[in-house]
């Protein structure tokens, strides 16, 4: 028995050992999160503030590709800028957008945690200038949440925020609000919610980690932003098979599925988490009549 928890605690130890990661820049400023909704999809990776700061690997890693924005001429897509890839045992693949033309390193291959691989730049779909980071798990053929790899995590005290939990029929949207009387029969729940940044007093919205519906204290749904794989041509939710359009609304509008409302009273209760642990919650007491 205690040979086998060791064996137990051996693969543990291997596994935190391939996806435990450092943040690339000194300074945590986080812009925006895994999943978040760009506007036409999801974002692949996250954004970190820091215009002109060195970037540095996540892990130990040997450089696979590099281009320049303006000095290399293939193409690539325009939205990276300039940028690096990095490869790292376990099957995993970094990868450093956005950064100072000419500030990349191109005659070095290895890098260690403390090499820089160049500064934080304002190239390609960025304005005022950040880093944006995407890990990608080879084998697995998966988009990784960086923030779900990157240890130890910042500080953060902030709970997300939830400014309202709606029903949609008949493309009638209706704010909850409790003794709220609607009539039985099928209706789609949607969420408001967003995180927010620590280090800003202001609102900065960013994308939550998780979100769970209940109905009558049973768990009906649950969208975490782990991982991304392609179906079909289409970036889905690994697990689940979500589309972007299967999860967004709008931007900060989450769809959470279909409930049937039987007559009498129906129990709605949403709980959101960021990726720190922060979690808050929101319910509601709702009147279902019959036709």
């Amino acid at each position: 028995m205690k040979l086998y928890r060791y064996i137990i605690l051996f693969f543990i130890t291997l596994i935190c050992a391939v996806y435990a990661f450092d943040w690339p820049l000194k300074k945590k400023i986080l812009l925006s999160t895994f999943c978040q909704n760009n506007g036409e999809g999801f974002s692949t990776g996250i954004h970190l503030s820091g215009l002109d700061e060195p970037v540095f690997p996540v892990a130990p890693g040997e450089m696979i590709f590099s281009y320049q924005e303006g000095k290399n001429h293939f193409a690539v897509p325009y939205g990276l800028g300039s940028f690096t890839v990095l490869w790292h045992e376990g099957g995993i693949q970094s990868t450093y957008c956005q950064l100072k033309t000419d500030s990349l390193h191109e005659n070095k291959i290895k890098f260690q945690k403390d090499e820089s691989l160049g500064l934080v730049g304002n190239t390609g779909a960025t304005i005022g200038g950040n880093l944006r980071l995407i890990i990608f798990n080879i084998e697995e053929k998966e988009i990784l949440n960086p923030i779900k790899n990157l240890i130890p995590y910042f500080e953060d005290s902030k709970k997300p925020v939830i400014p309202g939990i709606f029903i949609k029929r008949n493309d009638e949207i209706i704010q909850l609000k409790n003794d709220l009387v609607i009539h039985q029969g099928n209706a789609e729940i949607l969420v408001k919610s967003f995180d927010l940044r620590e280090d800003k007093q202001r609102i900065w919205e960013i994308a939550p980690y998780k979100i769970v519906l209940f109905h009558n204290g049973q768990r009906i749904n649950q969208i975490s932003f782990d991982s991304l794989r392609e179906k079909e041509n289409k970036q889905v939710l690994s697990g689940l098979e979500l589309t972007y359009s299967d999860i967004y609304e709008e931007t900060w509008l989450f769809k959470l599925g279909n409930l049937d409302f039987l007559e009498g009273i129906s129990h709605i209760q949403v709980k959101v988490s960021d990726f720190a642990g922060n979690t808050v919650s929101e319910e509601f007491f709702i009147n279902v009549a019959k036709l």
